[in-house]
C-alpha cells in the first residue's frame, strides 16, 4: 500500500499544508480563494492539482477545513479496496 505524502508548516503567520502526489504536467485549479500580484489574498488559497479528471494533490494556505476534506478523499483513493491476495 502506498501512503499519502503530506506536510504542514506555519510560516510568517500562514498555515501551509500539502498532501498528495503532483506532477509538473498536472492542471492546477484554484478551488477557493484568489491571487493578487502573485500572492494569496487575505482569507487563504486552496489550489488543487488534477490529472485525467482526478484530484492528485492539494495545497492550502490558511484553508485547513477544505484541505482536510480533500486530504481524506485522497487518502481513501490510495487505500486498498477489498481483501488483499496472499
Amino acid at each position: 500500500m502506498r501512503s499519502l505524502p503530506c506536510f504542514w508548516s506555519d510560516q510568517y503567520g500562514v498555515r501551509l499544508q500539502s498532501a498528495g502526489r503532483r506532477h509538473t504536467t498536472d492542471t492546477v485549479r484554484i478551488a477557493e480563494g484568489a491571487l493578487k500580484d502573485g500572492a494569496p489574498v487575505e482569507g487563504g488559497l486552496l489550489p488543487v492539482y488534477e490529472r485525467d479528471g482526478r484530484t492528485t494533490a492539494v495545497l492550502s494556505f490558511d484553508r485547513p477545513r477544505p484541505f482536510m476534506r480533500i486530504r481524506r478523499e485522497l487518502a481513501r483513493a490510495v487505500e486498498p479496496v477489498g481483501p488483499t491476495a496472499s
